[in-house]
């Protein structure tokens, strides 16, 4: 389980958990606006390969699956 959030208001660029999940968002440092990231759950979190910032409106994240 995972959701994309948009429009958080944190500055930087950071990962974190909380509760059941991790949150791994970037946003800008001179602003609160426009941060992007994801939300994954504990048991996705073991696939999860890479997370990485653009900028503070587009980030990325690499996790490992099998095709079926």
């Amino acid at each position: 389980m995972m959701a994309a959030i948009q429009k958080t208001r944190w500055q930087g660029f950071k990962i974190f958990d909380t509760g059941d999940y991790t949150v791994c968002y970037s946003g800008s440092n001179e602003h609160n606006l426009f941060g992007t990231g994801f939300m994954i759950h504990k048991r996705v979190k073991d696939h999860m390969l890479n997370f990485e910032l653009v900028d503070e409106h587009i980030c990325y994240l690499r996790l490992q699956g099998n095709f079926f």
